[in-house]
């Protein structure tokens, strides 16, 4: 093969960020695909282990943990992308 071949097969540095910036929006609105409120508590589900309902469990207070994660991460990126502006 050619060097321009070989050239055009590997990744830019420009398509390499555009996905991290992708993968991060995609990250950033995934709280809203959760399902679960994350801040209700649901006393029915107190401190419950992995399951299809809850994958990452339940805390103390039965709130999801996955919505919980899933919104923080989106907090962080919110903070991240205004403190770089």
């Amino acid at each position: 093969m050619t060097d321009s071949l070989l050239k055009a097969k590997r990744p830019t540095r420009r398509s390499v960020g555009a996905a991290i910036i992708l993968i991060m929006c995609l990250l950033s609105f995934g709280a809203l695909a959760a399902g679960a409120d994350y801040s209700t508590p649901d006393l029915g589900a107190l401190s419950l282990p992995p399951r299809p309902s809850h994958i990452f469990g339940t805390d103390t207070v039965g709130r999801d943990i996955l919505s919980r994660t899933l919104v923080g991460g989106a907090y962080s990126i919110m903070i991240g992308v205004a403190c770089s502006v």
